[in-house]
């Protein structure tokens, strides 16, 4: 039977190198992907700042605020309660007014985020989290002209075709997930379409990311703990 000094020594090292003391703190996790002129999977979290980046730039605290690769420092856990998906796009606003680059950036996420589907995945696990990119997005809610009698294209007003809202988070409640310290952990885009006329489509849209050094985020949100 353990004494209660030993039973205290136990404790003491279980802080590892550092104190039991910890800040708690509401956080985020987050990490970008680039595009290529065809569609392709990544995984987020998979490089952290420094790494290689667009036009032959490195990640900066902008792109991420990992510094491990796919995986929390020594003293620190993370429990996530919810994530997002974010695209990030050389925004050309002239007067208020969305540009043609805007609409085509905006088309081209669409498009991508309806193909895909994300998975929150650690090391062991088939996945811990997983959902189609489609859920990050919600209905429009109303639209200007109304569909021909073949349905191949709108009768009237083509300058508003609908309104989305949606806050592009999904909640993991009551299934929040835990990251360990230093324990491997990714979060998969799974892209692709397996319809040949459909797949020309996605891999125009990533092309047109590509062109515009449009990208996309992964944003974990949750609560942080840190050995002090």
């Amino acid at each position: 039977m353990l004494t209660a000094k030993a039973l205290e020594y136990l404790k003491l090292g279980t802080g590892g190198s550092y104190s039991l003391a910890r800040d708690a703190i509401a956080h985020r996790l987050w990490d970008t992907r680039s595009f290529a002129s065809t569609a392709q999977s990544y995984t987020y979290f998979s490089q952290p700042i420094a790494s290689p980046w667009l036009a032959g730039s490195s990640k900066s605290l902008n792109e991420t605020n990992m510094n491990n690769t796919a995986s929390l420092p020594n003293g620190q856990t993370f429990l996530c309660n919810r994530i997002a998906v974010a695209v990030i796009s050389p925004a050309q606003f002239q007067c208020g007014i969305q540009s043609p680059v805007d609409q085509i950036i905006s088309q081209a996420a669409k498009t991508i985020l309806e193909n895909s589907v994300f998975e929150i995945i650690l090391a062991g696990r088939s996945f811990d989290f997983q959902a189609h990119g489609r859920q990050f997005l919600s209905m429009p809610l109303s639209a200007i002209g109304q569909l021909t009698a073949t349905g191949a294209n709108f009768a009237g007003d083509y300058s508003r075709l609908g309104d989305y809202i949606a806050s592009g988070w999904i909640k993991l409640d009551p299934t929040p997930i835990f990251i360990d310290q230093l324990v491997s952990f990714q979060v998969n885009q799974r892209l692709d379409n397996p319809v040949p006329a459909l797949k020309v489509t996605l891999d125009a849209a990533s092309y047109a990311m590509s062109s515009y050094n449009a990208t996309m985020m992964v944003i974990l949100d949750g609560f942080l703990t840190r050995a002090k």
